[in-house]
């Protein structure tokens, strides 16, 4: 979309995203990873 909005909605949001990594793989993890692979 061109709506300027939303790319800066994009830029902020992959910076967040930056910050948060750890926390979002960790979040990320604990909600698929019975689904990716078996747990031992």
């Amino acid at each position: 979309s061109k709506d300027p909005l939303s790319q800066l909605i994009k830029k902020n949001d992959l910076r967040w995203s930056a910050k948060n990594r750890e926390r979002i793989l960790k979040e990320w993890a604990s909600r698929y990873d019975g689904k990716s692979e078996p747990k031992k």
